[in-house]
């Protein structure tokens, strides 16, 4: 963990206004690496979230559609931590305030950012003891006039990704247990396949998507979303829409969630059979996730292994797990402090 330093300013290939402020990425580093030794070291994955968010954003500017909109964003975030209202210029307290302020906006992107790309679904879901078999055909039919609104539940979103993805794992091809097992004639067209348990991954975290009541961490991801010229995608990840869900095995789901693999921005198709029975009905064919959200959460992901912070959030789940009572003796200080800097101003 914490195992991958920032680079040094020779060996990365920003412009000259990105390598203006990577000194002081370097310097909030260093300081943070003679912090006395900790648990969770919030200070050091906040400074190396933000640097890593920063060369990605250069490094990756050429794969995804938003080109360095969100580069020149963050590097002048990271230039407003020069400014230090009321310090005298060349101070220790100037320095250490740029330092915390750098540290501080690193912990906003982890705890906002990468936050809001954890899709906090249901854990795995259990067989159904329900023996009717609805027919195929009327199930399809219910979920495409569904789709023209909002879905209601988590079963409407996890049954209209379904539709769209073909009864399939979109990575594996492996078919819905579930579906074959409710539809047989599903179960007859998936005859020599592989079948598998499925999951509805929300690319963004479920509770940011209550339009109505969205959960206060979100409202920050949103803004910085804005801010990276990405505007016209908020309003279309409120309601839970199926353009931001996908249908994966279980397993890769899990995986997935705890950022341990990504998706590309890539051009992809939605399943013709899908395509072809909404245009029969009459109605518009379902949409795929939006690439450029693929990109930003794929940046997070990327960042957050470079960075320890997928390591850190982990760590810091199980040991809020297994603690139910404070320590008396303090022993808990460090969990306690983590925590709530992870959920400062998120609600």
């Amino acid at each position: 963990m914490l195992n991958q330093s920032l680079p040094s300013l020779k060996y990365i290939t920003l412009d000259a206004q990105g390598r203006s402020v990577w000194p002081l990425l370097l310097a909030a580093e260093a300081t943070a690496l003679k912090e006395p030794a900790s648990r969770y070291r919030d200070n050091l994955i906040g400074v190396r979230v933000l640097g890593f968010f920063l060369l990605d954003f250069w490094n990756h500017e050429h794969q995804h559609s938003f080109g360095l909109i969100p580069y020149h964003c963050l590097r002048l975030e990271i230039a407003s931590c020069f400014v230090i209202k009321d310090a005298v210029i060349g101070s220790p307290e100037e320095t250490v305030a740029q330092h915390e302020k750098v540290c501080q906006l690193g912990l906003d992107y982890r705890n906002f950012l990468m936050r809001v790309f954890r899709s906090d679904a249901d854990p795995m879901p259990t067989p159904s003891s329900n023996v009717s078999r609805p027919s195929f055909d009327k199930a399809k039919e219910r979920i495409v006039q569904r789709m023209k609104e909002a879905p209601q539940t988590r079963k409407d979103a996890k049954d209209a990704a379904l539709f769209r993805d073909g009864y399939r794992c979109t990575i594996t091809g492996f078919y819905d247990f579930m579906s074959c097992a409710t539809y047989p004639q599903l179960k007859e067209q998936a005859q020599g396949c592989s079948i598998t348990v499925t999951q509805c991954a929300h690319l963004f975290s479920e509770s940011a998507q209550d339009a109505n009541k969205p959960a206060e961490y979100a409202a920050t991801a949103f803004a910085i979303l804005e801010r990276f010229g990405l505007s016209d995608l908020v309003p279309r990840l409120l309601g839970g829409q199926v353009n931001g869900l996908l249908t994966m095995s279980y397993t890769l789901y899990t995986l997935f969630d705890q950022f341990a693999w990504w998706l590309e921005e890539v051009r992809n198709e939605v399943d013709p059979a899908a395509v072809d029975y909404c245009l029969a009905k009459g109605y518009p064919a379902p949409e795929l996730p939006d690439s450029r959200l693929i990109a930003i959460r794929a940046a997070c992901a990327r960042v957050a292994h470079m960075s320890g912070a997928a390591e850190h959030i982990e760590e810091i789940i199980r040991d809020r797990e297994t603690t139910t009572v404070l320590a008396d003796n303090g022993g808990s200080a460090e969990l306690l402090t983590s925590l709530l800097r992870a959920v400062d101003g998120c609600g």
